[in-house]
């Protein structure tokens, strides 16, 4: 069983695309969803960057245009969380397409109206931003176009601070950016060069590289989509695809480390968009799309956005647990 919750748009702006949510939840259980937003009326590839704000039981949305773009396409890619000072209030990282750069900006609750920052440049020659925050540094993971690398940004006051992680090329297409309980960032992250799923923890002075292994194919062979979550327990665990066999075939999988070992949790195969939630219990949820076997068609363009509450077959691009449920938004 699965309810749906349409994500209202104004109709006046006629048929709109929605593209690419990326949705998060206030601790009082609010959901945030992020999107491109392209009405159609536009010249060019321009398009804007457009968040969602649910009301009680997802039943009133209230939509606001973040960057408007101008002729540029904004909005690709975004990532989504909440900042835990001052008021739990959300911040968005995303890219612009046009200008080959990733875009920031951050809310502020005006007496109950969210009030969003103009953007400011995270970097440019800089694509797949994944953004979080530890309470006190705002981190986005990202790929750095100029060195083909996976880079990590933090930001001060309106300025932003950039340290290398993996200088090999190929590195970081894809990310997820995460903190662990004392405040240190981890990254999970594809290496292309290599095929490989890879880890970067900051030990407090450098990034410490590794190459996730486990037991069945050694290094895990694929590792795209990755998506990443410290446990409560203090295990990393990540969902991902992976190539069956060193094989073109893709696997949603669940890999959790506890200590040194890397331990493999099957999900469906074949499988694509996986994503990952934890539960009160600390326990890790994974959803993924079956491709022959889906239980909701899944259209691209033209159609509103749903919030999907429950069901595990679903076609996702974020998932996030609340008590009881789980809570997925997708372009449906």
């Amino acid at each position: 069983m699965v309810d749906t919750f349409p994500v209202s748009i104004p109709s006046q702006l006629g048929p709109a695309q929605l593209s690419d949510p990326s949705l998060a939840i206030t601790p009082g259980g609010t959901a945030v969803i992020a999107y491109r937003f392209d009405d159609g009326l536009q010249s060019g590839a321009a398009s804007e960057m457009h968040v969602a704000i649910s009301g009680a039981s997802f039943a009133i949305w209230t939509t606001q245009v973040i960057d408007s773009g101008g002729l540029n396409d904004v909005g690709h890619s975004p990532s989504v969380a909440i900042r835990s000072t001052p008021a739990q209030e959300p911040a968005v990282a995303y890219e612009d397409r046009t200008s080959n750069r990733i875009l920031y900006s951050e809310a502020t609750d005006g007496g109950g109206v969210l009030s969003w920052s103009g953007p400011e440049v995270v970097a440019n020659d800089a694509s797949a931003p994944s953004l979080a925050t530890n309470g006190s540094t705002i981190a986005v993971s990202f790929y750095d176009e100029s060195t083909n690398s996976l880079n990590y940004a933090t930001r001060s006051g309106a300025s932003w601070s950039y340290q290398p992680v993996d200088p090999a090329s190929q590195t970081g297409v894809e990310s997820s950016l995460a903190f662990t309980a004392a405040g240190n960032p981890v990254i999970a992250y594809h290496d292309a060069a290599s095929n490989r799923l890879k880890i970067a923890e900051w030990d407090g002075s450098a990034w410490q590289i590794s190459v996730v292994t486990d037991s069945v194919y050694s290094a895990v062979a694929g590792g795209t989509s990755p998506d990443l979550a410290v446990l409560p327990s203090g295990n990393l665990g990540v969902s991902c695809l992976a190539n069956i066999g060193d094989s073109g075939s893709g696997e949603a999988i669940y890999l959790e480390r506890t200590g040194s070992t890397w331990s493999r949790f099957p999900v469906h195969y074949p499988c694509s968009s996986p994503a990952l939630a934890v539960n009160q219990l600390g326990n890790p949820l994974v959803s993924c799309y079956r491709e022959y076997q889906s239980s909701i068609d899944y259209v691209y363009n033209n159609d509103p956005l749903t919030i999907l509450l429950g069901g595990t077959s679903i076609d996702y691009t974020k998932l996030v647990y609340l008590p009881g449920a789980l809570l997925i938004v997708t372009p449906k």
